[in-house]
């Protein structure tokens, strides 16, 4: 079995791929970042949204829509995912370690802040799945098949010759 593992992945570009992108910029302003690493681990955040984007805009878009998923969560260092885990953690922060702007508010300002940027956060991400419901449809009709096999194809014709000399039947 030889597979040419150089084969570079196809980037499909979809008409939806703009809009999602500018959804992902929204999104990123929902970010609060709190605590000693919060503001570095935000600055990594949107660097590695810019070496995807460097790659390729479809390779960015696959970012944005797994980042608006609910398995992303940055409880670590944002003070949405962290308050959505613990509200209580409003009552601990170090507010200089908050963004400026947050920084002279008062616990039940700031929570109010979160409050709402959560919701923002909830209708963004709805609109990113929303987009990537309509791309994959757009890249399951206008994809063609495939020229080279890959990993995943000669994976499963192995599997299923191999299986087929041991007695098993795929129907």
């Amino acid at each position: 079995m030889n597979i040419d593992r150089d084969i570079k992945t196809i980037a499909v570009a979809t008409p939806y791929d703009d809009e999602i992108s500018e959804l992902n910029d929204q999104l990123n302003n929902t970010y609060i970042h709190y605590g000693q690493q919060g503001k570095s681990y935000k600055n990594k955040q949107l660097k590695q949204d810019a070496n995807q984007e460097g790659y390729s805009t479809a390779n960015a878009v696959s970012r944005t829509i797994s980042k608006s998923s609910k398995i992303y969560s940055n409880s670590h260092w944002d003070l949405l995912d962290a308050y959505e885990s613990d509200s209580t953690i409003i009552l601990s922060l170090d507010k200089n370690t908050l963004p400026d702007s947050l920084q002279v508010l008062e616990q039940k300002e700031i929570e109010a802040v979160v409050k709402k940027k959560a919701e923002e956060r909830a209708s963004i991400q709805h609109k990113i799945a929303e987009n990537a419901v309509k791309r994959e449809k757009y890249i399951s009709q206008n994809q063609g098949t495939p020229s080279t096999e890959t990993l995943g194809d000669r994976m499963i014709k192995t599997i299923q010759k191999e299986a087929k000399k041991n007695g098993f039947v795929f129907e």
